[in-house]
């Protein structure tokens, strides 16, 4: 009996310099690859497409008979036939392939109008406001500030922490790191507001209200396999069983009420289903600023300044404990038995030494120059050896003064 594959969803992009990128869902349909193309007409020079891979990187399509998911051709096969074929750049994850065409090579180049509308679509896409559901701390949330470049507001939620920006970068294109995980990300800007759950720094989903979004293979006969398959692997199923997952108080009918919405009402519905404050919603409209939330804490960037000041508070740290290390080891050798019998070959070799030197002086006669670097010697010797003899017997004269 054949197992059913463990899928994983992965997200991918493909990008032309001509409207070749529409290409995707003709090609994707017609290998009979399970996927989710989502496209702008505003903007189509390029399109989001989803897709399922088993452990071994194989990516789902439909069988010949039309009944069943099962695993294709490799994600990085797939990868390269969609590159040529849309002449485009195609990545999933890390896996990409450049198929574009250098100017001049025959291809209708893009419109360069400063003028043309689709300007302003990308840049409605951009957030402006975002709300990050984190369970890390405030110390470690200041990664975070300074990989973003922004200030941060934090809040907090439970034993979690709500994290408000109002400006700035876009916070699913950072790379997050496990102490911020999971995290839920509300993001929204002029259009298309979105929400993402980031699990692991390597598996993520985004999930856009208002985008257009077309599943294939499209053949009838596979319609209802494809529908349950991408429901439940890569839409809006298979979002609100992993938000329930890591946030078990959100309410999963209520949650898929929510994406089946439009961004009239949609984003404030799943701010209600996962239990956020009203002010969520408030902030993310520009009704409210950040400063609406009770216990808001401000976090900013480390400056170069900053960091270079903690990393000589570290270097000093590290000093010292270094100091103390050594200091803690020169006990541990002086209860060792080396200096003892440091001290026994020191005193003999010593007492030797000063009995070659009076040789002369013990016939009546003068010392030699000789006899007198053996005496000097011998002294030396015998130094050490006091020296050695009070290094091994003090911890042990310090151990038996304490025990009474």
């Amino acid at each position: 009996m054949t197992s059913t594959p463990t899928w994983r969803r992965r997200s991918g992009i493909v990008s032309a310099r001509t409207p070749h990128a529409a290409r995707a869902g003709g090609f994707l349909d017609g290998a009979q690859v399970v996927a989710l193309i989502e496209s702008d007409p505003e903007a189509p020079y390029a399109v989001a497409v989803t897709i399922a891979t088993d452990a071994d990187d194989r990516v789902a399509v439909v069988d010949e008979d039309g009944q069943r998911v099962v695993p294709g051709p490799g994600v990085a096969e797939l990868t390269e036939a969609l590159a040529r074929e849309c002449q485009a750049y195609v990545a999933f994850d890390e896996i990409g392939f450049d198929a574009t065409p250098e100017p001049g090579e025959g291809q209708e180049e893009p419109d360069d109008d400063p003028f043309d509308p689709e300007i302003d679509v990308v840049s409605a896409r951009v957030p402006d406001r975002a709300v990050v559901l984190t369970p890390a701390s405030l110390p470690q949330l200041e990664s975070l500030a300074t990989a973003a470049g922004v200030r941060l507001h934090a809040a907090p939620h439970g034993d979690d922490r709500l994290v408000l920006i109002e400006s700035g970068a876009v916070l699913t294109e950072l790379t997050w790191a496990a102490e911020h995980l999971p995290a839920v990300l509300l993001e929204r800007g002029a259009v298309f507001p979105s929400v993402a759950l980031i699990e692991t720094p390597e598996r993520a989903q985004l999930f856009t209200w208002d985008a257009a979004l077309a599943a294939v293979p499209t053949e009838d006969r596979v319609a209802d396999l494809v529908a349950t398959f991408i429901d439940a692997e890569l839409g809006a199923g298979a979002l609100v069983r992993d938000l329930a997952a890591v946030r078990p108080e959100a309410d999963p009918a209520a949650l898929r009420t929510a994406l089946e919405r439009s961004s009239d009402g949609g984003p404030a519905a799943l701010v209600a289903a996962l239990g956020l404050p009203d002010a969520i919603t408030g902030f993310l409209a520009h009704e409210v600023d950040a400063n609406s939330l009770d216990d808001v804490v401000t976090i900013d960037p480390v400056t170069v300044t900053e960091a270079m000041r903690r990393a000589a508070h570290v270097a000093a740290d590290e000093a010292r404990a270094g100091a103390y290390a050594l200091y803690e080891s020169a006990e541990e050798v002086g209860r060792s038995w080396v200096p003892a019998a440091a001290a026994g070959v020191e005193l003999g070799i010593g007492l030797v030494l000063l009995r070659r030197a009076g040789r002369s002086r013990r016939a009546g006669g003068r010392a030699t120059a000789g006899e007198r670097a053996l005496g000097i010697i011998g002294i030396v010797l015998l130094s050490g050896a006091l020296l050695n003899g009070a290094v091994a017997t003090l911890p042990r004269v310090r151990q038996y003064l304490s025990s009474r």
